[in-house]
């Protein structure tokens, strides 16, 4: 058994995780973006409420908002590992990502695949682009082009993410919205799910 404890005092296995909003929030807040190498503290929830609002603005559903807000949300329990350690781990931690993912799509009522959709896969890879440039000394210099549909996102949505990204709110705050955002977009794909049979 893998576990890891949560600040709550639950002791989660990673191989049949037990998934609590609360716990995905709190963890999610406290842990910093980009290995905590960047100019001013920047949550995995902040980019996660950002990522779900560039979904929203652009016109996505409650279900692909709601995918935009939990799609990091393995991180509570496996921390934000930047991408060269994530490879240089293997398939093994690729296998604990996914299980939880599946885990904290089922926790919410969506699916995996609302994870990875088209428009979260586009609105994150937009915000890696403007954290990286908000964030880092080295701004865009080792990453490369964002696609065009990223760059698009960037070109209509940069000036209201630079507002985000300047928050200095405390995590407890963070948690505080991050729990409350995944709450309206579980009742919102609910009542969507309920009109829709």
């Amino acid at each position: 058994m893998i576990a890891v404890g949560m600040l709550s005092g639950r002791l989660i296995d990673l191989d049949q995780p037990e998934i609590h909003i609360e716990d995905v929030a709190v963890g999610l807040a406290n842990i910093c973006r980009w290995g905590g190498q960047v100019k001013r503290r920047f949550s995995v929830a902040e980019h996660s409420l950002a990522v779900a609002r560039l979904v929203r603005w652009d016109g996505g559903t409650p279900r692909e908002t709601l995918g935009g807000l939990m799609h990091d949300a393995h991180e509570a329990y496996l921390g934000d590992v930047v991408t060269p350690l994530k490879q240089a781990f293997g398939d093994r931690f690729a296998a604990l990502a996914d299980q939880l993912d599946v885990a904290v799509a089922d926790a919410v009522g969506i699916s995996r695949a609302d994870l990875r959709c088209a428009a979260v896969k586009v609105a994150d890879e937009a915000m890696l682009h403007m954290e990286c440039a908000a964030l880092r000394p080295d701004g865009y210099r080792w990453l490369a082009d964002p696609s065009p549909a990223a760059a698009r996102l960037i070109a209509r949505f940069s000036r209201s993410v630079s507002d985000i990204i300047g928050w200095s709110k405390t995590p407890g705050e963070v948690t505080v919205e991050f729990t409350n955002e995944v709450g309206v977009y579980m009742g919102l794909v609910k009542r969507a799910e309920s009109q829709a049979t």
